[in-house]
């Protein structure tokens, strides 16, 4: 076969393997779950619910301090989901976002395909590695998790950098661009998530192999990648410590970082290897220490993979490379800053593993070679039976993803000590209106933490939404003790006081929570309607257009402002104002029924006329 025939073929194979994928992973786009950073993504963020230009100038200027989600910058990952949330037919609609972060997963299987056949120059292996890497479950949590968007995106920019470089070593013609596209993936990829930061690293091992090129002159290609990691390193570090302060080895201790490392060198390949049980919450060890068998049992085994891979240095250098692009890759991630609750994620093996794929890749060009027909089919009927393994096990899986309080439920089952998930089972219970069991799993959260503000918080929460207010207030208060600047806590303090009638006490906490957020638009519109009430009608105007302008699909401001413009007789403002909130909302009841009467009061003045 011609190389321009054999091209040919692969084309047709690579679409192949991306509509496999996608058929494997398919029930994902009816998964309904929301939890862990979802709400800071989607459900609470007011730039991604107002697509707009000015939205996506927000999300690319507010470099050391995004003021939507705590944490790192991540602008091109924000806009995705602006313009996911512009195609969903409603703010319950997850459909395009699963749609669109599948698209991007069977994308990055294609990818890893197309590195690897030029790495190799094997369409068997490469197609191989590129669908045991696209049905693997461990993948379903960058694609069923609205908030994993930046996780998913980031690694296919990352690995069109790759595919860039290694066509860039290769080529004889096009050197230059092939340059360009690695550089530019590069840095799409840290746009979208810091955490591709060590691919300059990546690079040079793939210098010293499979390339058998690192130099000095080698290296010096590779200043331009280090100058954008150092800044994007320095972004990182001021955009991270705005939200909580830099902390190294986190509440482990500084001495116990040895056996993190240990830990996710072990448990990354074993859950690669064997993805049963899979969770998206790892909760460190307990007792974190060698009194724990669990631990004592990773140190033995990262000193036998340690062993094994000096062993295997001094006949081929192939092993310890592809295991340090792994480690070297997922080291942003190891939690030696530490950044969650959890020692380790599936999500963040997933770029990494492409360290794990050039030796597999690797392992089988070496069986290939032999050039043997039984060997051949051999690997092919074995890469058959593993890939219908792994889409069965994934199919499995998905099954969890249902809807929140069914994920939550099955990571409880994983971890079934754990505060974390708790807090987490708690959330989705009271959002499915189940009160008295989100009452038993917060009890739970507090009685493991009882200082935490966010645990306080949503007690209070709950506490306030089956009538206990005092209780309630008691919370909040609490909560804010702990952490002074708590806008949830604020705003929700204001709305027990407002309804034990304490309208003052209100007042001022919702001052408060703009005091601390500075947009945060409920806290508006309540302001709004407390003047309403009190027939301070421009008062009251004033914050509903404040809300708007902040949110400005915001159909509830929308419906308030029309109130108070028809009190103050401004009856064609009101009529607009009611349209644009049931443009937002076609179903929403008071709007329509507002609407009609407005019309209706327009109609007799024209009559009286």
């Amino acid at each position: 076969m011609t190389k321009k025939n054999e091209k040919k073929v692969f084309a047709v194979f690579l679409a192949m393997l991306f509509s496999v994928v996608i058929a494997a992973h398919r029930p994902v786009l009816s998964t309904n779950t929301l939890c862990f950073d979802d709400d800071q993504y989607l459900t609470n963020n007011i730039l991604v619910q107002n697509p707009s230009l000015n939205s996506a100038k927000r999300f690319l200027a507010e470099v050391f301090e995004p003021s939507t989600v705590g944490g790192y910058y991540q602008p091109l990952a924000m806009i995705s989901l602006m313009l996911d949330y512009r195609a969903a037919d409603n703010a319950n609609d997850l459909r395009p976002f699963h749609r669109t972060s599948l698209g991007l997963h069977a994308a990055n299987a294609v990818l890893v395909a197309l590195i690897l056949y030029t790495v190799f120059g094997n369409i068997w292996i490469a197609l191989i590695c590129g669908l045991l890497f696209g049905l693997h479950p461990m993948t379903i949590e960058t694609i069923a998790l609205v908030s994993e968007r930046k996780t998913v995106l980031a690694t296919f920019f990352a690995f069109w950098s790759i595919f860039g470089y290694v066509n860039y070593v290769k080529a004889a013609k096009r050197r230059v661009w092939f340059y360009f596209l690695a550089f530019m993936g590069y840095v799409l990829a840290l746009l979208s998530k810091p955490t591709p930061i060590a691919l300059p690293l990546l690079f040079i091992l793939l210098d010293w192999w499979p390339f058998n090129r690192l130099n000095l002159k080698t290296m010096n290609e590779k200043v331009p990648f280090f100058v954008v990691a150092i800044l994007s390193a320095v972004v990182t570090f001021i955009s991270q410590t705005t939200v909580s302060p830099a902390n190294i080895a986190g509440g482990y201790g500084v001495q116990n970082i040895w056996l993190v490392l240990c830990h996710n060198i072990v448990f990354y390949p074993l859950n690669i290897l064997w993805p049963v049980n899979l969770s998206s919450f790892y909760p460190f060890p307990e007792p974190f220490n060698l009194s724990n068998p669990a631990l004592i049992g990773s140190v033995i085994g990262a000193v036998i993979i340690i062993t094994l891979l000096v062993i295997t240095a001094k006949w081929t250098k192939s092993v310890l490379v592809c295991w340090l692009i792994f480690f070297v890759v997922a080291l942003p991630t190891m939690q030696i800053v530490q950044f969650s609750n959890v020692i380790a994620s599936d999500k963040f093996a997933y770029l990494p593993s492409i360290g794990f794929l050039l030796l597999l890749a690797y392992g089988l060009k070496l069986l290939w070679q032999k050039n043997k027909v039984l060997l051949k089919v051999a690997v092919i009927s074995g890469a058959v039976i593993l890939a219908s393994a792994e889409t069965a096990a994934t199919r499995k899986h998905l099954l969890n993803w249902t809807d929140t309080v069914t994920y939550c439920e099955y990571m409880l089952t994983r971890t079934p000590g754990s505060a974390g998930i708790h807090y987490l089972l708690g959330n989705a219970y009271r959002e499915a209106g189940r009160f008295d069991e989100a009452i038993k799993h917060y009890e739970i959260v507090l009685a493991k933490e009882p200082d935490v503000p966010a645990n306080n918080c949503n007690y209070g929460i709950i506490l306030a939404q089956t009538g206990r207010l005092d209780e309630a207030i008691e919370y909040f208060r609490k909560a804010i003790a702990e952490m002074p600047e708590f806008e949830e806590a604020h705003y929700n303090l204001g709305n027990a006081l407002r309804l034990k009638g304490d309208i003052a006490g209100a007042i001022a906490e919702y001052e408060k929570t703009l005091e601390c957020e500075g947009e945060y638009v409920k806290a508006y519109n309540n302001l709004g309607a407390i003047y309403m009430e009190q027939k301070q009608l421009d008062k009251a105007i004033g914050y509903f257009r404040k809300a708007i302008e902040c949110h400005p699909n915001y159909a509830t401001a929308y419906n308030n402002l029309g109130i108070s413009l028809v009190r103050k007789g401004q009856i064609d403002e009101a009529i607009v104002n009611y349209k644009k909130a049931l443009e937002i909302a076609p179903d929403y009841t008071s709007a329509r029924l507002n609407l009609n009467s407005a019309i209706e009061y327009k109609n007799k003045q024209k009559q009286a006329e």
